[in-house]
C-alpha cells in the first residue's frame, strides 16, 4: 500500500492563508503589485546634483513588472514632489556593482526519503498477518491507529538526482547563469553547522562547490541565523576595488533553526534592515512542514528584502526565475534635485496607483540611504498640536460622561417637621439586587491532537501522530524507534496526553530528555513549537 505524506485539510488551510499574504507583499493589500524602493544612490549629487532611485514592481507571486513607462515613476522628497526622471535603464544594462551571499540549506529534511519499516510485530498478531495474505497485503498490514507507526509517516524512496538538495541546486545553477559576469557571488550552506564558501566570486566560478554540496546527516541544531549573519558580515567588508555596491541576501531554506522564536527572527530582520541589506527568501519545506516558513516572511519584511514560495520542489525554478528577475530588471531611475544636501531626507516612489516605502538618506552608510524610514513624515509642532487636540478632547469625552452628584433633597424642607412616631417609624429596606453577571472567560479548547517531525539524524522528516494514547520514545520496541542513535536509551522517553494537555516524561534515560535545549527531572508540559532532544536526535512538537 502506498502512502500520500500530507498534513490534516483544516491545518493546510490555517498555515496556507498566512503563507499567501506573505507571498502577496507582506501587508493586508494584497490584491494589486508592491512597488518596493530599495535605495538611493547619491554618490554623484556633489558633481551634478543627481540622485539615482533603484526599485522595482513586484506582482502577484512573485513576478516583476517591467513595462512601466519611466514617465510614470514621481519621487517626492520630504513630501514635495520631485517630478519625473532624467533617464531610466534596467539593472543589468546600468553597469552596476552587485554582491550576492545565497545562503542553502543542505541540512537532513533535504536529503533522500526513506522508507520507515514498523518494527516486527509479537508472535500473535504476525500470525494473523500471514494468515491474511501469506505475504500480501492483507488487512494486518495496514498499520492501525495507536499502532507502532501511523501510516503517514511512511515516505517513499526517490531516485538519485530527485532529492530536494538537488532540486535547490538546479535552481541556484539557473540564478548564477542569469547573472553578469560582474556580479561577485559567496555561497553559504548548513545544517547543523554552516560553511561559508569564501571568497567572492564570479558565480560561474562556483559550479563545483555547487555540485559538491551533500545533505548534512549530523543531529543537531540547525544553523539559519549563524548562516544569515555570516552573510551579512561578508557583505560588510569592503569590496578590494573600493567601490560600493549593491548588497543582498538570498536564502532557501525550510524556517526551521536552533532558536524558534520569533523573537529572534525579528531581531534577524531588523539586523538586515540596520546593516542595508535586503534578504530575499525562498522558503521549502521539503517535508511540508508550513509554519515555520512564516519566520522567513518575517525575515524579509523587516529587511526591505521579499518573500517567495516554493510549495514543491518543482516550484523552485520557477520562484529562482521570477528571483532573478528581480535582480536583473530593476529600474534605476535618475533624477535631478535642487537641494543642498541629502543628509536625514525622506524620499518616497509612486507609480500610477502605486506607492513605496519611505527611506531616509543617511550618508554615514555609505554612498547609499535606504535605512528604514525612522522619522516622522510631518514637523514636531503639528504632531504636537494633533497630540494637545486628541487628549483634550478624550478629556472633555470623559467629564462629560462623568455621573453628576445627587443633591440631597429632604422632604420636609418647608414643611412642618415630623412627629416623634413618624421619624422613629422603620424605613423600608431597599430590595437586594442580584449581583450582575460577572464576563465568562474566554474558552481554550485544550489540544487533542499533536505531531512530532524528526529534524535531525537518519529519521529526519519522519512524522508521528500524538492522540490519546500514549507513544513511547527508544532504541528497543517503541512507537518511534530510534535504533541509530547511540546516545537514545531502550526505554528513553513518553508522550501522552494528561489533563488536557500534552506532558513528555524521561524513563531513566542514561543521556537524558530535553526540551527547549533544558534537560528535564519530571514530567514536563509541552507547548505548540517545543523543541525536544532524545539523545542527539531532535523533534519538533506541534499542536493541531
Amino acid at each position: 500500500m502506498r502512502y500520500r505524506f500530507a498534513l490534516p485539510v483544516r491545518r493546510r488551510l490555517r498555515l496556507a492563508i498566512p503563507l499567501v499574504l506573505l507571498a502577496l507583499g507582506l501587508s493586508a493589500d494584497a490584491s494589486k503589485p508592491r512597488l518596493r524602493l530599495e535605495r538611493i544612490d547619491g554618490s554623484s549629487f556633489e558633481a551634478d546634483g543627481t540622485v539615482r532611485v533603484f526599485a522595482s514592481v513586484v506582482e502577484l507571486e512573485g513576478n516583476i513588472d517591467d513595462s512601466r513607462p519611466a514617465r510614470s515613476f514621481v519621487l517626492k522628497m520630504d513630501g514635495k514632489s520631485l517630478g519625473h526622471p532624467e533617464k531610466a535603464q534596467q539593472f543589468q544594462g546600468a553597469g552596476e556593482p552587485l554582491d550576492l551571499v545565497v545562503v542553502i540549506e543542505s541540512s537532513s529534511l533535504y536529503g533522500p526519503k526513506k522508507i520507515v519499516v514498523p518494527p516486527p510485530l509479537p508472535p500473535a498478531q504476525k500470525g494473523k498477518r500471514d494468515k491474511a495474505g501469506k505475504g500480501k497485503a492483507g488487512k494486518g498490514d495496514k498499520v492501525q491507529k495507536g499502532n507502532k507507526i501511523a501510516p503517514d509517516v511512511l515516505k517513499q524512496v526517490v531516485a538519485p538526482g530527485d532529492e530536494p538538495l538537488d532540486k535547490v541546486k538546479d535552481a541556484v545553477r539557473a540564478l548564477f547563469e542569469g547573472l553578469s559576469p560582474r556580479v561577485r557571488v559567496l555561497l553559504i550552506d548548513y545544517g547543523a553547522d554552516m560553511t561559508p564558501h569564501s571568497p567572492f566570486r564570479p558565480a560561474a566560478a562556483l559550479d563545483g562547490e555547487l555540485d559538491d554540496l551533500s545533505p548534512d546527516g549530523e543531529a543537531g541544531d540547525l544553523a539559519l541565523s549563524r548562516a544569515v549573519d555570516a552573510a551579512i558580515v561578508q557583505l560588510n567588508k569592503p569590496r578590494p576595488d573600493g567601490k560600493t555596491a549593491r548588497r543582498l541576501v538570498v536564502v532557501i531554506s525550510d524556517g526551521l533553526n536552533s532558536q524558534m522564536d520569533r523573537k529572534t527572527f525579528k531581531m534577524l530582520g531588523d539586523a538586515a534592515a540596520h546593516a542595508r541589506v535586503p534578504i530575499h527568501t525562498i522558503a521549502f519545506s521539503p517535508t511540508d512542514e508550513r509554519g515555520p516558513l512564516l519566520n522567513l516572511g518575517e525575515v524579509s519584511k523587516r529587511s526591505n528584502g521579499t518573500f517567495r514560495w516554493a510549495k514543491t520542489a518543482d516550484d523552485l525554478r520557477a520562484q529562482i526565475d521570477t528571483l532573478s528577475d528581480e535582480l536583473n530588471k530593476q529600474y534605476v531611475l535618475t533624477y535631478k534635485i535642487d537641494a543642498r544636501s541629502l543628509e536625514g531626507r525622506t524620499f518616497q516612489l509612486s507609480c500610477e496607483e502605486l506607492t513605496s516605502n519611505a527611506l531616509v538618506y543617511d550618508s554615514s552608510g555609505g554612498a547609499f540611504g535606504y535605512a528604514p524610514a525612522t522619522r516622522p513624515l510631518l514637523p514636531w509642532w503639528l504632531w504636537a498640536l494633533a497630540g494637545i487636540v486628541v487628549f483634550g478632547g478624550a478629556a472633555a469625552i470623559i467629564v462629560a460622561r462623568r455621573p453628576k452628584k445627587q443633591m440631597k433633597f429632604s422632604p420636609y424642607k418647608n414643611a412642618a417637621a415630623p412627629t416623634t412616631q413618624q421619624s422613629h417609624a422603620p424605613r423600608a429596606q431597599p430590595q437586594s439586587q442580584p449581583p450582575a453577571p460577572a464576563h465568562a472567560p474566554p474558552v481554550v479548547r485544550a489540544p487533542t491532537r499533536g505531531v512530532l517531525i524528526v529534524v535531525s539524524g537518519e529519521l529526519a522528516g519522519r512524522r508521528v501522530d500524538v492522540g490519546a494514547q500514549p507513544i513511547t520514545i527508544g532504541k528497543g520496541p517503541a512507537t518511534l524507534q530510534i535504533s541509530d542513535d547511540p546516545a537514545v536509551s531502550t526505554r528513553h522517553a513518553e508522550l501522552a496526553l494528561r489533563g488536557g494537555a500534552f506532558v513528555v516524561t524521561d524513563l531513566g534515560s542514561t543521556n537524558g530528555t530535553f526540551v527547549n535545549s533544558q534537560r528535564i527531572a519530571q514530567p514536563t508540559r509541552l507547548a505548540d513549537g517545543d523543541l525536544l532532544r532524545f539523545g542527539n536526535t531532535q523533534m519538533k512538537f506541534r499542536t493541531e
